[in-house]
């Protein structure tokens, strides 16, 4: 999102400082604001302080005819202002109307100011106590027109750092749909937002039902191939840290799995982010590996549900998949589903010599033969083996070839 030219932030504070300065001197002062703002504003300083001083001079009536006299692009940034610094003891019903009127102007062309967060607004409640409720579906009705606009308002309300998820909950526990259509118009337009999660396991607390709401949102949103990392998916991670986490991630997967339909190459690349961890999270990996198996448990039987389980983790630690396959083969052991499995990713990539990589492809079906003893494993093995004698023959010529490329 574009904000305030950081770039010109030293000369724009100079600007406002050397208005200010003219504050002692009442006519001298308005002088140098109607001339600012007769110049169109230049370098956009923050309107506030010098609001703040007009407020010394003059009555609220007085200031905005001040500021809504002169014609400059960013007369709605200057109005904010005013009703930000507007004393609460002026605050009234009149004024709140005003305020309300005010939110119903979008500024189309407006492309960079500062946040206005809603809870500034606070001091009508004095008279209102639904003044941030009816602010907010003015500001939501007309997202459409200025996604921008909406998200000044908005953005920082989603910042877990900048407020409480559980505050601002409180503040619409009775408008709870109104909070979840805010949040996720502020997902759509503000890249980052709730980065952690934390407000949307806060929403899904307060309505079970939101959770899927958000999913839809998610494969409306065609997640990138496997391996592109979707802060959509993210933001779902929280599940790991919960005592819940297996009957959560069943109704995630068990949902996305559902409504994906023929598109199920939706399903490898969302449940296989959600199956990534950071290495050193032993509690995180050990909770993913418990679903896996439950999963597999439950699906064993499922050749196309089981196909994309072992897609979704194809790109993952060895010892996961392999973990995945022992617990598959112990609970079915029919050739046919295991043939169709994809046990490795299907693309590779590296630096300098591929010979460590194909090595570590070796290593890796290599150790997935102690699995399979047993007649009924027969096949199982021979797949294996097959594969191993495959890699070990290329890399026999792949080290010709980079020996040849070498020597030019």
């Amino acid at each position: 999102m574009e904000t305030v030219d950081t770039s010109a932030r030293y000369l724009t504070r100079g600007i406002e400082y050397a208005i200010n300065a003219c504050s002692k001197d009442k006519k001298l002062y308005f002088g140098v604001v109607e001339a600012y703002l007769n110049a169109n504003t230049p370098y956009n300083i923050y309107p506030q302080s010098v609001i703040r001083n007009l407020f010394e001079f003059l009555s609220p009536e007085d200031v905005k005819e001040l500021l809504e006299s002169h014609d400059y692009s960013q007369k709605n940034s200057w109005l904010w202002g005013f009703y930000d610094e507007l004393p609460p003891e002026q605050s009234s019903l009149t004024w709140e109307e005003n305020f309300l009127h005010f939110l119903v102007e979008i500024p189309k062309s407006l492309k960079s100011s500062m946040y206005r967060p809603l809870d500034r607004m606070e001091k009508f409640e004095a008279v209102d106590d639904d003044v941030i409720i009816k602010a907010s579906e003015i500001i939501a009705e007309h997202y459409d027109e200025s996604p921008f606009v909406f998200s000044l308002y908005f953005s920082l309300m989603t910042n877990s750092h900048n407020v409480s998820p559980d505050k601002v909950i409180e503040k619409y526990k009775n408008h709870i749909p109104l909070l979840e259509d805010i949040y996720l118009k502020c997902l759509d337009c503000v890249d980052g937002d709730d980065y952690d999660g934390s407000f949307l396991e806060s929403l899904v607390l307060m309505d079970a039902n939101f959770l899927y709401r958000y999913l839809d949102k998610l494969l409306e949103k065609s997640p990138h191939p496997y391996g592109y990392h979707d802060e959509w998916i993210e933001r779902l991670s929280h599940i790991w840290k919960k005592d819940t986490y297996l009957l959560d991630m069943d109704s995630i997967s068990n949902y996305i799995y559902e409504k994906a339909e023929e598109k199920q190459w939706t399903y490898r690349p969302i449940i296989g982010q959600l199956l990534c961890h950071e290495s050193g999270e032993n509690e995180i990996t050990e909770r993913q590996g418990k679903w896996i198996q439950h999963t597999i448990g439950n699906y064993c039987l499922d050749s196309e549900r089981m196909c994309h389980l072992f897609g979704a983790i194809a790109e993952h630690d060895v010892n996961q998949k392999r973990e995945a396959i022992k617990e598959f083969l112990r609970c079915n052991s029919e050739y046919a589903v295991f043939e169709k499995l994809p046990l490795e990713s299907s693309s590779w990539s590296w630096s300098g010599s591929e010979v460590p990589v194909i090595e570590r492809r070796i290593e890796y079906f290599k150790s997935l033969l102690p699995l399979m003893s047993g007649v009924k494993y027969l096949k199982h093995r021979q797949k294996i083996e097959t594969r191993i004698e495959n890699l070990e023959n290329h890399i026999k010529y792949v080290e010709v070839q980079e020996l040849l490329e070498a020597f030019g």
